[in-house]
C-alpha cells in the first residue's frame, strides 16, 4: 500500500519529544484512566507530562495545601522521563538501508505517471515501463527511554482502580503497544512501588502514592538519512524481468 511519505516526509522521524507525547497520549486516549464515585459515575483522570516547570507548580500547590490555603484535587497522575540510552544490539552499519516506500513517479509539471519507452516502432504501439520512485532509509539509532508514572490519591480505592486500569491494559504480562500511522513501539513495565505513608500516625499529611517504572523503545533518524531513487537507471534489469515473464 502506498504511504504518505511523499506528502509528509517528517512522518518517519520519531524524535524523543514524539515518543514522550505518544506515551502521555497512551494513558489519556488509548488506555484512559477512570475512577468512580459512590453512584458509579466515571471520571477520567488526565495524565500530565511532569517537566521542571509543572513540578515546581505542584510543589508550590502542595505547600499551599499544607497551610490550608488551597485544596489540591486528587487523584493526580504524572509521568516524567528518567533515562535514555542506546540499544547497542540493534544499531547496525549506517551504510545499510531499509526500503520503506515504493510509488509510481509522477512528473511534477504534468502530474502524469512517468514511463520509459521500450519500443519506438509506433506500428506496434508505444510500449513502456512505468517509473517507480523508491524511498530508502538508513538504519536508525535505536534507544530505550525510561519513564516514571506517579500516582497520587486520597483514597486507597481510587489508587487501586488506577493501578488496575494500567495493569489490565498490558499485553503479555508487562508489555504496552503504541501504534499509529507512522510508527509502532513497545513499552515495558519494570516495577511497581508503593510509596504511601498511611501507616504513619503523626500529624504529617497522609499520602497514598505508587510509582510505576516504564521503558519504551524508540529510534532516531533525520531527513538526511532518507534517500529517494527512481528506476530509470535500472531500465535494463526491469526490461529483462518483463521479457522473462
Amino acid at each position: 500500500m502506498p504511504t504518505n511519505i511523499n506528502k509528509s516526509p517528517n512522518s518517519l522521524i520519531m524524535q524523543i519529544e514524539n515518543l514522550d507525547i505518544a506515551v502521555v497520549n497512551y494513558f489519556n486516549d488509548i488506555n484512559p484512566i477512570f475512577i468512580y464515585d459512590k453512584d458509579n459515575n466515571a471520571k477520567q483522570i488526565a495524565c500530565k507530562l511532569n517537566v521542571g516547570e509543572t513540578w515546581e507548580q505542584v510543589a508550590d500547590i502542595e505547600k499551599r495545601q499544607s497551610r490550608g490555603d488551597f485544596i489540591l484535587q486528587k487523584p493526580i497522575i504524572t509521568i516524567r522521563p528518567t533515562s535514555i540510552e542506546p540499544i547497542k544490539e540493534w544499531n547496525r552499519n549506517s551504510a545499510m538501508k531499509i526500503l520503506i516506500d515504493k510509488q509510481l513517479y509522477k512528473n511534477p509539471t504534468t502530474k502524469e505517471v512517468s514511463a520509459i519507452p521500450k519500443n519506438r516502432d509506433f506500428s506496434y504501439g508505444q510500449l513502456s515501463v512505468p517509473v517507480y520512485e523508491y524511498t530508502y532509509m538508513k538504519y536508525p539509532t535505536h534507544f530505550m527511554r525510561g519513564y516514571k508514572l506517579n500516582i497520587w490519591s486520597d483514597y486507597i480505592e481510587d489508587q487501586n482502580r488506577i493501578l488496575e486500569t494500567v495493569i489490565t491494559g498490558l499485553i503479555s504480562s508487562n508489555t504496552i503497544i503504541i501504534e499509529n500511522d507512522n510508527y509502532k513501539t513497545f513499552g515495558y513495565v519494570r516495577s511497581i512501588q508503593d510509596d504511601s505513608n498511611y501507616d504513619n500516625r503523626d500529624e504529617e499529611t497522609r499520602m497514598i502514592k505508587n510509582y510505576i517504572e516504564l521503558e519504551f523503545e524508540g529510534y532516531l533518524t533525520n531527513l538526511k538519512n532518507i534517500i529517494k531513487v527512481r528506476n530509470a537507471s535500472h531500465f535494463k534489469i526491469t526490461e529483462t524481468l518483463l521479457k522473462n515473464n
